[in-house]
């Protein structure tokens, strides 16, 4: 049929995993608004003080996205430039091959748009792009990468418990702005049994 997005305001979306007394992990999507909340006012008013603070009245940034995320990216390039004065940004759309290249063990662009989908249905497949390892993306932090190892040797309610504690560390740095997740719809057949529909 069509890929659809639900919104998206931390690193885990609702209805992806559930805790051991069946309560979903993520089903409270506000919990991060602190820090994800969408407010172009205030954006404007830290956009005013930065550019007070360093100096300038225009700020040329490069945003680097694959192809097949060009209209996303433009749609934010235009929502930015729009609502911070002075902000100019090109955008550059790659071929996955070559994005990966560019970003792979470096940072060299500015913002990067990017996409990273689970490889089985428990948070730790999405909290792995923020691993200190060799060739990432250049966040770092030690405390994370202990939780995150925890949870590998533990249970129920404690795993549970450092799973929070992992997506509360990497929110709380705005190591990543969510934006949105990619929802895909299936059609089954009513004579089709035995195939996982969640």
């Amino acid at each position: 049929l069509r890929m659809g997005y639900a919104p998206l305001a931390r690193v885990n979306p609702a209805g992806y995993y559930f805790e051991s007394d069946g309560q979903d992990f993520a089903g409270d999507q506000s919990l991060y608004d602190e820090y994800m909340k969408y407010d172009p006012e205030k954006a404007a008013e830290y956009w005013a003080k930065g550019k007070k603070e360093l100096g300038v009245d225009t700020v040329s940034i490069e945003m680097v996205c694959k192809t097949d995320m060009t209209n996303v990216a433009e749609a934010l390039k235009v929502e930015m430039e729009n609502h911070l004065p002075g902000l100019k940004i090109t955008l550059t759309p790659l071929p996955l091959k070559e994005l990966l290249r560019r970003i792979w063990g470096k940072t060299d662009y500015d913002i990067l748009m990017s996409g990273w989908s689970a490889d089985y249905t428990d948070p730790t497949s999405l909290y792995q792009p923020y691993l200190s390892l060799p060739g990432s993306n250049g966040y770092s932090n030690s405390h994370f990468d202990e939780v995150y190892n925890n949870t590998a040797v533990c249970k129920g309610e404690e795993r549970n418990s450092l799973l929070h504690e992992a997506e509360d560390i990497v929110m709380q740095d705005v190591a990543l702005i969510t934006l949105f997740n990619a929802e895909t719809d299936v059609l089954i057949r009513a004579n089709v049994s035995g195939f996982p529909t969640e």
